[in-house]
């Protein structure tokens, strides 16, 4: 049987993926950071009139218990867009809060290099709205205003090198490049 060239790159490049992803599994105690802290930032959207053109930013915490191999945390984000329908306001545009819980696995490269892929799951505010004041209070009566919220989702993806985290959060509104650190 004659194996070609292409056939044992991709055999070889086959084998040394393996190993990568067996060896952060396989190895015996590791020292991980349990605390991450990240913020991130992304260009401004090229929307149209309805759309919020500000740059969307996001910060967030991640926690990694050391006995088991994932991480978890809040990520809070202005992104995406707000219609905000408050004080005399028709559709005004305004940048969206989201709220996101993040988990995922960890993986330990090599002493010093770490990565992380991690699902992002929340709500971020679409709208608010509520009845005119006729006396300058941003609703009727001073009351609160109505919110409305959709379902945010995404990933973030990490790379460490010792206590440097760089990578990006990729969500329905917004993509943004993070950089933090572990302690």
């Amino acid at each position: 049987m004659v194996i070609s060239n292409v056939t044992k790159k991709i055999l070889n490049g086959f084998l040394l993926f393996s190993v990568l992803l067996v060896s952060p599994i396989s190895a015996a105690e590791e020292n991980f950071s349990k605390h991450t802290i990240y913020a991130g930032v992304g260009p401004a959207p090229d929307g149209d009139e309805k759309e919020n053109d500000d740059k969307p930013w996001s910060l967030g915490y991640l926690y990694s218990p050391e006995s088991i191999r994932i991480f978890v945390g809040m990520d809070l984000a202005l992104e995406g867009t707000s219609l905000d329908n408050t004080s005399r306001k028709v559709d005004s545009v305004d940048q969206g809060f989201s709220v996101n819980l993040v988990i995922g696995p960890r993986f330990r490269l090599n002493d010093e290099w770490g990565a992380g892929v991690g699902a992002l799951m929340g709500a971020r505010e679409s709208g608010r709205s509520c009845p005119d004041s006729y006396l300058g209070y941003q609703c009727y009566a001073d009351e609160k205003p109505e919110m409305d919220f959709k379902f945010n989702y995404g990933a973030l993806l990490l790379l460490t090198y010792k206590n440097a985290i760089i990578g990006t959060r990729l969500a329905v509104e917004s993509s943004q490049l993070i950089v933090g650190v572990t302690f």
